[in-house]
């Protein structure tokens, strides 16, 4: 198996994240092992692998919800470590697996996220990202408890963007959308990508990835294996093996 496994330098955009030999175990099972990569502003990184393979992991530790075992990371060019307040401002997550206050409406939450990250005019983003991904006005008034799985991840993904923040991490986040709905999702991250932000997206849909991203990792048993332009589904699969 051929690996592809050197960090990036980031010379000509802002280099927004960078692991260095990060290791995490969880019961004396390695879950990471050594990974180092670099991201620079602009980039829209698509992290695929077989299930078990460490991506909700990394992404886990990329957002500070896991202290990786050992390694360094810098977001930013902060020390997430040390500098958790002021990156936290400038990040946000979503997962398809997500619920928000279940006995309140969409509105409610999303007011009360968008207050939480001191966004007072956020009316205008969720009007407008709504009318992109045609989503009917009525499903603001609708219990959190009440929505389906792809309404779930499609509110879940709309309180990540409200704070547009320049990294955002994006976990399965199409997992449970029609195809209409998750190709107008992706058509929005695309469209809000510059070289001030970045996007990490771990997806299974290996298609999804080599559509939307710019750039493709591959972790296998918790190693990356491949990390380049996307490539086809057929040469994915031999890094699978």
């Amino acid at each position: 198996m051929t690996c592809r496994v050197a960090p990036r330098a980031c010379f000509k955009t802002p280099c927004m994240i960078e692991l260095i030999n990060i290791n995490k175990s969880f019961g004396g099972k390695r879950i990471l092992s050594n990974v180092s990569l670099s991201v620079r502003g602009g980039e829209i990184v698509g992290i695929a692998g077989p299930v078990g393979a460490g991506k909700s992991t990394l992404l886990h530790i990329l957002t500070g919800l896991l202290e990786p075992d050992s390694g360094t990371i810098t977001l930013l060019g902060l020390p997430l470590q040390s500098s958790r307040q002021i990156i936290a401002k400038e990040m946000n997550y979503a997962s398809s697996s997500q619920r928000l206050g279940g006995y309140a409406s969409v509105a409610e939450n999303l007011t009360t996220y968008a207050d939480l990250y001191g966004v007072p005019h956020f009316r205008p983003i969720i009007t407008n990202l709504w009318k992109l991904c045609k989503m009917p006005d009525v499903l603001m008034s609708k219990k959190i408890y009440k929505l389906s799985s792809g309404e779930n991840s499609f509110v879940n993904f709309t309180k990540a963007i409200l704070n547009n923040p320049r990294l955002l991490f994006l976990d399965e986040i199409t997992a449970h959308m029609d195809p209409l709905l998750s190709q107008r999702v992706l058509t929005v991250i695309k469209k809000r990508n510059r070289k001030t932000n970045t996007t990490i997206i771990i997806s299974q849909n290996t298609e999804e990835v080599r559509r939307t991203c710019t750039r493709m990792i591959i972790l296998y048993h918790g190693k990356i294996v491949y990390d380049g332009k996307p490539i086809q589904n057929n040469k994915i699969n031999t890094y699978y093996a």
